[in-house]
């Protein structure tokens, strides 16, 4: 389970970006992922239009991972630089803390 307990537009004048802050209950690698997914959807469906989510993802205040997806059909403005990434789930890199 997981909860967004802070969504932030860190817009542009055309790129729509936004910063997220979800706390999880899991450590398993695997079920953070998935719950990864479910938080990068729920800030993309409840913000339109959406290019680019980051999510900082925290379990029992200690930073797990930050996680950034980009919405690869946006040619209007220019996309941030991806992270370092050392794992991804679908479109979304993930960086491990």
């Amino acid at each position: 389970m997981y909860k967004i307990t802070e969504i932030q537009d860190v817009s542009r004048p055309i790129c729509k970006r936004y910063v997220a802050h979800v706390e999880v209950d899991k450590k398993n690698k695997t079920a953070v992922k998935r719950m990864i997914e479910d938080a990068a959807e729920e800030v993309r469906k409840s913000n339109n239009p959406v290019h680019v989510v980051w999510l900082y993802v925290w379990r029992k205040g200690k930073l797990m991972c930050r996680t950034m997806w980009v919405d690869k059909t946006f040619t209007e403005a220019p996309l941030p630089k991806p992270l370092k990434f050392n794992d991804h789930i679908g479109e979304i890199g993930i960086v491990w803390m």
